[in-house]
């Protein structure tokens, strides 16, 4: 027995080896489809659009020259790039700001237990999981210089007197608060399931050792649940900077990137007619827009982008309530009547 004990732990030891071998190239077959779908789906056009961006490649172009940094020095040279970054800074940082404080609000409402709670979570994700284009097209129709439920429901309240008559998406600082607006009414539940994720996952032995301890709400928020959850509102709020800088449906659907450019983003930049302005190929694929919708949902959208004549009031009419009802200047007078004034 001690003579073949040598032998036996020999060859068990090679069957240890062999099947550790196996064991890896398990793992790497395995690995292989997704590593391979990462490689060809996102690595590829990432290469590919380094070398784009250093060539003087334009859409229907079928010739390719390197260019070297020249796009880049055109972009860094153009006043309009470092305006829309500095709006996509405002833009995100606010609105994130935004969105982590009231994720937050409600995710302590929504911890306790009440009536329809149910009803209230599908509510919250209705925002979510609706597609941005629709919901983009319905803000529009929310924010029209002529028919905005805003103006109308806060002239009947007497919010609004006369000769006030706000045009949300005409005038630049209203432009950029209205999409801050939508942005967060987007991001909100996604932020809202992960706080309330990680909500679930705190010991209510804690709350209770801190009640019997005298603690009350705000001790308890800022020394128990906000401690406890900053690694999941730092993935909320990574996901949100994400989505926000990468986002150009809301910006396009909404402002065009106007009005007068102020309120536009470095994600819509490219496909605005100032960064086009001067010669030169290659420099829009720096950043290659893709507009998700066409945004033809409502009158103002039907206008084009908001002019300057918008900014005046009374709102311009569309088009079927400036045709005149008579003739002459009694016609158009009769029909600019059926402006609120």
């Amino acid at each position: 027995m001690n003579a073949r004990q040598p032998a036996t732990l020999a060859l068990g030891h090679e069957d240890t080896f062999r099947a550790q071998r196996e064991e890896r190239w398990l793992g790497a077959l395995m690995l292989a489809p997704a590593l391979l779908y990462i490689a060809l789906l996102l690595g590829f056009p990432f290469l590919l659009s380094i070398w784009y961006s250093l060539s003087d490649a334009s859409v229907g172009s079928q010739t390719l020259h390197f260019a070297g940094l020249e796009n880049f020095r055109r972009v860094f040279d153009s006043a309009t790039f470092w305006r829309s970054l500095r709006n996509a800074l405002v833009f995100t940082l606010v609105s994130q700001a935004l969105v982590v404080v009231l994720a937050n609000m409600l995710t302590l409402a929504l911890a306790h237990d009440f009536p329809g709670k149910w009803l209230v979570r599908l509510l919250i994700l209705l925002p979510w999981v609706a597609p941005i284009s629709l919901g983009a097209i319905g803000w529009l129709w929310i924010f029209d210089p002529v028919y905005s439920i805003v103006n109308w429901t806060m002239r009947a309240l007497g919010a609004f007197g006369p000769g006030v008559w706000p045009v949300w998406l005409g005038q630049p600082g209203l432009a950029m608060a209205s999409v801050i607006l939508v942005d967060v009414w987007r991001l909100l539940p996604l932020a809202t399931v992960i706080i309330l994720a990680g909500m679930q996952g705190i010991p209510q032995d804690l709350h209770d050792a801190a009640a019997m301890d005298g603690a009350g709400f705000w001790r308890r928020l800022f020394h128990i649940d906000l401690p406890l959850l900053m690694p999941v509102m730092l993935v909320a709020l990574l996901f949100g900077i994400v989505f926000t800088l990468t986002d150009m449906i809301i910006i396009y659907v909404l402002t065009r990137g106007g009005p007068m450019t102020p309120p536009r983003c470095s994600r819509a930049w490219p496909s605005s007619p100032a960064s086009r302005a001067r010669p030169g190929r290659g420099r829009r694929h720096l950043a290659v827009p893709v507009p998700a919708a066409g945004g033809r949902g409502g009158p103002a959208a039907d206008r084009g982008p908001p002019r300057r004549g918008d900014l005046t009031w009374p709102p311009q009419a569309p088009p079927a309530a400036r045709r005149p009802v008579g003739s002459g200047r009694t016609g158009a007078r009769a029909a600019h009547a059926r402006l609120p004034s």
